[in-house]
């Protein structure tokens, strides 16, 4: 047994030290991952709101002349406004307002201004995508 006497070992304040050290670095580490998690999210829905935007202003340039010309005749007081609702690719709980004013500079130009909205953890967020349209250059005679 006296060979046994002289080692010494690690004491439990030392064990429960260095569990409290570990525990302290890895719940920071968590904390990092839940936050950067919630950021990859938020840029998710934003990158789908922007695309979406994208799109319906995509969709506004291609319009034929026709087109523009029934949005001329529909419209009150030089602006016409609209809404769309997101789909199967950009996300379903996607809502868009457009707002389409002619152009107080250049009258054969549009200013069209795209809000997609969406809820994001009990908050309501948005993305606004603003460009000049000229249905001139898609042979419209407005």
């Amino acid at each position: 047994m006296t060979e046994y006497q002289n080692e010494k070992g690690m004491s439990l304040l030392e064990v429960m030290v260095t569990m409290f050290v570990v525990a302290l670095i890895s719940s920071s580490l968590l904390g990092g991952f839940v936050i950067s998690q919630r950021m990859i999210r938020q840029a998710g829905l934003e990158t789908r709101a922007s695309s979406f935007a994208y799109h319906i202003l995509e969709d506004l340039r291609a319009q034929s002349s026709e087109d523009w010309a029934k949005i001329e005749t529909e419209t009150e007081k030089d602006s016409y406004i609209f809404s769309v609702n997101g789909n199967e690719d950009h996300g379903m709980d996607l809502q868009a307002t457009v707002c389409i004013d002619e152009n107080q500079d250049i009258p054969s130009l549009y200013d069209a201004q795209v809000v997609v909205t969406w809820k994001e953890a009990g908050v309501t967020r948005n993305l606004e995508m603003i460009t000049r349209l000229n249905p001139a250059l898609r042979g419209a005679m407005i």
